[in-house]
């Protein structure tokens, strides 16, 4: 990864992520795709 460390707040926690899962549903949900369902909150 190219970029500085990052450096949490005192308030704050640092959570390394190794991998995660997408369904590819959600990203055209958040396209707006369907608007029937409307769009997420942001």
């Amino acid at each position: 990864m190219d970029g500085p460390e990052p450096r949490p707040l005192p308030t704050e926690v640092l959570v390394r992520v190794q991998a995660i899962g997408l369904n590819p549903l959600e990203a055209r949900l958040r396209a707006g795709e369907f608007p029937l369902i409307g769009r997420p909150p942001a």
